[in-house]
């Protein structure tokens, strides 16, 4: 398909593209003959009803493909125009012209009834987009190259018979790329839904709202089309005085922004839609118009910046709303009505085409008649126009039914988001991964875009046969927004995938703060899953959910797991839960508590009485130089002591003495000292837990539980 497209590009530029309107310019055409010529092109859908009989009787690829072969053909007589014009026979030249443009136009318009379904057939799927897109930038490509080569060989004044040149190389071309049609294989439901009556099948779109809206619609924007494009050659030719070779290299300007267009629509429109795109390519093409209505008074080399600038956006936005609206078309109806309803499609883009190009004809050759203003104020006043049609057009297009996941607007900011931007493109690369390493290797990637873009995929992936893949998407997810969807996969995770990626998902749901899943997750605390108990009890914590503090106390006193201990404990300290200190203390004192495990109950204990932030670097100071810990508490004691604590200083400079030599002591001297704090209200308010924790040689017989005594005694009476 691709090789037809480009064969077929090169010989309708060389044909009927803008080669064909410098010429009639060259052998003295007016403005409304340059729209009369170009308006055969948008006429020609009309001869599709004739086509749309044949397709009955000898089915869709035949239909077209003779119908390219004909078209072609009736254009040989083209090639004695420059010899006639040579003679003296301007007048019969341009007959020439309009015979042979008329009748290529005709059989187009008969084969053409065909190119719809068979692109459809070819672009099933999620895909379809950037396959239309892909075969717009194979027509911009040939069309630079062609642009190109004939702008070398026109020069700056080319003899009339080089053009036989153009116009040989274009038929040769065209019949080349029409016996290609008929090795494309034939649509595989022909028969079926392409067999539905004609009037039948468009009555019944038409009653559709969505469908009818878009068509009229469409209308119209093809009127403006047909005015903007086809003119800009003759506004370049007459406002600007430029060489016919130099407004070609313009027009290969223009194809490269068309380039630039099916680059951006080929990464985005299947993943955006086809609406926003629409928007988007629409409001371009009337921004694209806006500096013609200006046409600045400029001399040296400012016409050619000017100009291409001009043509390239000018080219980006008009081929970028055709696409567009192409991907829409496709995406509200059904492949059954590809036929018919293409058939509805072509009739109002032609229609509309062909209005637009001959009331522009018409138009500017009324001002040129009427002689007032100049050719440059003609040629303000009808792209004004233009403009303001454009932009009265892209409110009814912005109202248009959405077939995709994005708003106008959230397209938008995708659009403009260079973050966001890279995302859709790390997803294009996710698609066409062909290996769990390749795949893995961009989700990691779209982690760390931090875009809303990618959850949809993202969440696909968690179905994946691969459980790598499964985790690695559930990972991604913990870094991008949360909305619904995601919550309601990580509430599934937790109940469908224990003992592999649930503890993933319950942790996701606390650093997220999704209270939809607070039922789910109290479940879970006494699960077997050591995993995903120990996560979702911390997660319980983040959430705020203190009616869980019971159901993790006892999980704790069950259980003789270090990890889940260490996320039991995190999580009352998240939750300061004072009550829960007796129990920490309990562990303590168990056997089975290795080192490390007693430092975080520590450490979780000193959270609940709000100290930590405080306590740690002492504590970290004590476990690190031992009796250094105990100088560094002296040390804040000397400096922030209060004289009415109700303790005195000394007495705490005394205990911290014992705490390294003499056991007994320090806990007998502690427990007054606690009391007399607890009677003056002074330090955290649970002081009676520690009061008996001190008086337990259990307790006591750890230097580390000693040293958080020792902190309590001091952060009391500062």
């Amino acid at each position: 398909m691709s090789i037809f497209q480009g064969l077929n590009t090169v010989s309708f530029i060389l044909l009927s593209g803008n080669i064909i309107t410098l010429y009639s310019l060259r052998l003295g055409g007016t403005s409304l003959f340059v729209g009369i010529i170009t308006s055969f092109q948008y006429l020609s859908f009309l001869f599709m009803f004739v086509g749309r009989q044949l397709v009955d009787r000898y089915g869709i690829k035949p239909t077209m493909g003779w119908g390219w072969v004909i078209r072609y053909v009736l254009m040989i007589p083209l090639l004695a125009s420059p010899f006639v014009a040579v003679n003296g026979n301007s007048r019969a030249a341009l007959t020439l012209i309009v015979v042979g443009l008329l009748g290529f136009h005709i059989a187009r318009g008969v084969g053409v009834i065909g190119f719809n379904p068979m692109v459809g057939n070819l672009s099933e799927g999620r895909d379809r987009g950037a396959f239309l897109s892909r075969l717009q930038i194979v027509n911009q490509v040939a069309s630079v190259g062609a642009g190109l080569l004939m702008a070398f060989l026109l020069g700056s004044d080319a003899p009339l018979s080089r053009y036989t040149l153009f116009i040989a190389v274009g038929i040769v071309t065209g019949l080349s790329a029409s016996l290609l049609i008929f090795r494309l294989p034939s649509p595989q439901d022909e028969g079926q839904g392409f067999g539905e009556g004609l009037r039948h099948g468009v009555a019944s779109a038409l009653r559709r709202p969505s469908f009818l809206r878009f068509i009229v619609l469409f209308f119209f924007v093809a009127v403006a089309l047909g005015m903007a494009v086809p003119f800009s050659v003759v506004y370049a030719k007459r406002v600007y005085g430029q060489a016919d070779n130099i407004i070609l290299l313009y027009s290969v300007a223009g194809n490269i922004g068309a380039i630039l267009m099916g680059l951006l629509s080929r990464l985005l429109i299947d993943r955006l839609g086809a609406k926003p795109l629409y928007v988007f390519f629409s409001a371009f093409l009337a921004v694209s118009v806006l500096p013609m209505a200006i046409s600045p008074n400029i001399a040296g080399v400012g016409p050619i910046i000017f100009l291409t600038a001009v043509f390239f956006f000018l080219q980006l936005g008009s081929v970028g709303a055709q696409n567009a609206a192409q991907n829409y078309f496709f995406a509200i109806i059904s492949p059954s009505e590809f036929l018919n309803l293409g058939i509805v499609y072509n009739l109002f883009f032609g229609i509309g085409g062909a209005v637009g190009s001959l009331v522009g004809g018409a138009l500017l050759d009324f001002f040129r008649t009427l002689g007032v203003t100049t050719v440059v104020a003609d040629f303000r006043v009808f792209y004004a126009v233009i403009f303001f049609l454009m932009m009265l057009l892209l409110l009814f297009v912005a109202r248009l039914k959405n077939v995709g996941h994005y708003t106008v607007r959230n397209a938008f900011n995708i659009i403009f988001s260079p973050r966001d931007l890279r995302a859709v493109a790390l997803l294009n690369r996710l698609d066409k991964s062909r290996s769990v390493d390749e795949e893995v290797e961009v989700i990691r990637a779209l982690a760390s875009s931090h875009s809303e873009v990618p959850v949809e995929d993202l969440l696909q992936k968690l179905h994946h046969p691969r459980f790598y893949v499964r985790q690695q998407a559930l990972r991604a997810l913990e870094d991008l927004p949360a909305d619904q969807r995601v919550t309601r996969a990580l509430i599934n995770e937790i109940k469908n995938h224990k003992f592999t990626t649930a503890y993933i998902a319950a942790r996701m749901i606390g650093r997220k703060g999704i209270r939809q899943g607070v039922r789910e997750l109290r479940r879970c605390i006494d699960s077997n899953d050591y995993l995903l108990q120990a996560n979702a009890m911390l997660a319980l914590a983040r959430l705020g959910d203190s009616e869980s503090i019971p159901a993790i106390e006892h999980a704790m006193q069950r259980t003789r797991n270090p990890l889940v201990l260490i996320h039991a404990a995190t999580a009352l300290d998240e939750l300061r839960s004072e009550g829960s200190i007796p129990v920490l203390m309990e562990l303590l004192k168990a056997k089975h508590s290795p080192p490390f495990l007693r430092d975080e109950l520590i450490l979780s204990i000193a959270g609940i009485l709000g100290i930590a932030d405080w306590f740690y670097p002492h504590y970290a100071q004590f476990l690190e130089r031992g009796r250094d810990g105990g100088a560094s508490l002296i040390d804040y004691l000397d400096e922030k002591y209060l004289e009415h604590s109700g303790v005195a200083k000394t007495e705490i400079k005394r205990a911290i003495s014992f705490m390294y030599r003499d056991t007994e002591s320090f806990s007998k001297l502690s427990v007054a000292l606690l009391v007399q704090l607890s009677q003056h209200r002074r330090g955290p308010a649970n002081l009676v837990a520690f009061i008996e924790a001190a008086a337990d040689p259990e307790l006591m017989r750890f230097e580390r539980f000693c040293f958080l005594v020792s902190a309590i005694l001091v952060w009391s009476s500062c």
